[in-house]
């Protein structure tokens, strides 16, 4: 008897983990392969790239670099000032996390490469919702997954 409960814990607990939807984020390289510096565009980059709340933006730049987040009116002016959030970090490396459903701006605290490109606007979407016969599918799944367990157990 001890031996099919174990083996029944084993069944439903491998049963329990496939029906979990799977929910991954993603981390981002700003710019991908070149990276956060001047001469790349930020703004091709941000257009092609589909990110959604919970994904990460990591910024990797040489250590004399920055990386500010601001509102639309300084990203539009490279204006430096009044940053929401200085995300620099001394190592040449900011992972930020993206929580909420929003446009986000960041610019480079180098006046003089703002101005010539160093600067992203991210828009950043909820992720997509599933489609009702996934919904459900997961529901039937879970009434199957609990019924064949009390068998089991049984």
């Amino acid at each position: 008897m001890k031996a099919s409960t174990g083996l029944g814990l084993i069944v439903c607990s491998f049963m329990f983990f496939m029906m979990i939807p799977e929910v991954s984020a993603t981390i981002w390289t700003v710019g991908g392969d070149q990276g956060w510096t001047a001469g790349v565009n930020y703004t091709h980059w941000s257009e092609e790239t589909k990110i959604y709340t919970d994904d990460w933006l990591a910024f990797v730049y040489e250590r004399r670099g920055s990386v500010l987040e601001v509102n639309r009116s300084s990203f539009n002016s490279c204006n430096s000032e009044s940053p929401i959030h200085n995300w620099t970090s001394e190592a040449g490396r900011s992972v930020i996390p993206l929580k909420i459903p929003q446009k986000y701006y960041f610019i480079t605290g180098d006046e003089g490469f703002c101005y010539g490109g160093q600067k992203v606007a991210v828009e950043v979407s909820s992720p997509p919702v599933p489609a009702d016969s996934a919904a459900s599918c997961h529901k039937l799944s879970a009434l199957v997954f609990i019924s064949v367990c009390w068998l089991m157990i049984i």
